[in-house]
This record gives structure tokens, C-alpha cells and sequence, in this order.
């Protein structure tokens, strides 16, 4: 059967959210993905997997999830883990075997069955009741979303996501390689700054300079051309950059946060100045 040509979120959300209520889920300890899988039927094992991060093999209404021994962090095995079972819970119909690379668990903008396994494995293991209001009490920035990564037990890369979407400000998190955007996921709803797949950074961006592993820049503001190649959108917007390397990984991940400019007179302090006291009245 042929997949649907958009991916159906609202679905994603229902079957993640209705396993955490049929197992009274009331704290980000209690999401312990393994069993759940095994609840649902499926088995998950660790084991050396080449070319892939995880596969799931089901026949009828059973089947096995085998999770790459090797991956390193903990996170990425959950998430792993929760992609699977969301193939297992949703993608009967479609097929029994599926083989999810790493750029897999980062789509979010290609194969609508990966995107939805992505969204259901964010949203069991990341539910919006145990996750926002955390977000709404944190400031946007890399420091709260390693915080988040650590609390929820999940990978850097879908915390920030989640936060995105959750947070009270307007943010954008870009995942880029080799200097170059592979995704940006901004919150949804109204539109605001566009940044485009494949752009390639700026120079005057800080992820252009995250050419070794680093520790967490502090924010800075940079200029809004430096991530908005609309020459007509740039001008509306005030820019405040974060960005990080992954250790060992020749990505990086960035955090914008945009507000809209009011006087083109006012300085980079008096600017910065400004934006701080909005996210202190969205706290």
C-alpha cells in the first residue's frame, strides 16, 4: 500500500498518547520505552546492526526491534527504540520490514512514514503534559535543552526540537553539515522567518565557525542575512544565535530566537537589552 503523501501528526499523537494513558504514565522516569514496545508486542533487542541505527521485523501481530549495540548515547537508543515501535503501531499496512538509518530518525521533511515514527517516538517519549511546562518556565537556549535531554533521557537533537515547538518564543533549531542546513524545524502555527534545506551558512553565523568539537556558545546577536536568504524578510528581524558542534559528529545544532524589529535606531546593546526583556515577560 502506498503511503498517504502527507503525514498524519494528529495520528502519530493519538497512538503515543494513548499508550502513555494505558500505562498511567505520570513522570519522564516512568516512559521506559523497552517495555512498552514489549507491551505492544514487539521485542527489542541491542545487537551489531551495519548501515542502519535500528530495523523492525513484525509478522502479524507481533515483531522484533533490534537497536545498533553501538550507538553511544542513551538517547538516540531511546529514540531509536520509540521510532520502531511507532513503525510497528502505525505502519502495519505499509510494511513488515523496516530499515531506519540515522538521517532517518533526523527526517522531517522527506519519507512521511519516517516522519511520522519521528513524531510519535517525540511525542511518547516527550509528552507535551510532562514537557511544556517545563519549557514555558526555561529560557530558549542550549543549556535548558541539554537539561530537558537529560531529564526525559533523550537525544539533543529531538529535545531541541520539542522545545521549539513548545517554547513561548519565536525559535527556529537548524541542524547543519559541512556547513550547509540539512533541516530547520520552527514551531507551527503562524509563519514567521523561513530558513531553507540546503542553504548553505553564512560567515557571519556562528555554526559557520563550529569547525572542532565546542563547548555551548553564549548567545550573540548576529545579522538576520546570516540565516534569512529572503532579502525582503531580513530587514523585519532581530537574530539571536546559539550554536554547538556534536563531539564526534561533523554536525551542528542551532538555536535561533527572532524578534521583530521596532527602531532602526536603537543599538546592538539597547537590541539585545530589548529581547531579554521579552523573554523574561514570556517566563
Amino acid at each position: 500500500m502506498t503511503p498517504a503523501i502527507e503525514p498524519n501528526a494528529v495520528r502519530a499523537d493519538a497512538h503515543a498518547q494513548s499508550l502513555l494513558e494505558r500505562f498511567a504514565v505520570t513522570s519522564p522516569r516512568e516512559i521506559q520505552v523497552q517495555d512498552l514496545a514489549t507491551a505492544c508486542g514487539a521485542v527489542v533487542i541491542e545487537a551489531p546492526l551495519e548501515g542502519c541505527e535500528a530495523r523492525l521485523i513484525r509478522g502479524a501481530n507481533r515483531g522484533v526491534i533490534r537497536v545498533r549495540s553501538t550507538i553511544p548515547e542513551l538517547g538516540r537508543k531511546r529514540f531509536a527504540t520509540a521510532h520502531e515501535l511507532g513503525h510497528f503501531l502505525l505502519h502495519a499496512d505499509v510494511s513488515q520490514y523496516f530499515i531506519c538509518t540515522a538521517d532517518d530518525l533526523r527526517d522531517y521533511r522527506r519519507s512521511p512514514v519516517e516522519i511520522e515514527a519521528n513524531r510519535f517516538a517525540a511525542t511518547l517519549l516527550m509528552p507535551a503534559f510532562l514537557f511544556r511546562p517545563r519549557c514555558r518556565k526555561r529560557d530558549p537556549n542550549l543549556a535548558t535543552v541539554q537539561d530537558l535531554a537529560a531529564e526525559f533521557e533523550t537525544s539533543l537533537t529531538a529535545t531541541a526540537i520539542r522545545f521549539v515547538e513548545e517554547s513561548n518564543h519565536l525559535c527556529t533549531v537548524v541542524l547543519s553539515r559541512d556547513r550547509v542546513v540539512e533541516w530547520a524545524k520552527s514551531k507551527e502555527g503562524p509563519c514567521g522567518p523561513r530558513i531553507e534545506k540546503r542553504q548553505s551558512l553564512s560567515p557571519d553565523s556562528l555554526a559557520y565557525h563550529c569547525s572542532v568539537d565546542e563547548c555551548l556558545s553564549q548567545w550573540k546577536e548576529v545579522p538576520a542575512a546570516a540565516w534569512l536568504e529572503d532579502a525582503d524578510d531580513a530587514p523585519k528581524w532581530e537574530v539571536m544565535e546559539q550554536s554547538v558542534r556534536f563531539r564526534g559528529y561533523p554536525l551542528v545544532l542551532t538555536i535561533l530566537c527572532f524578534t521583530e524589529k521596532e527602531d532602526e535606531a536603537d543599538d546592538a546593546y539597547d537590541r539585545f537589552a530589548r529581547w531579554q526583556q521579552r523573554r523574561d515577560k514570556n517566563q
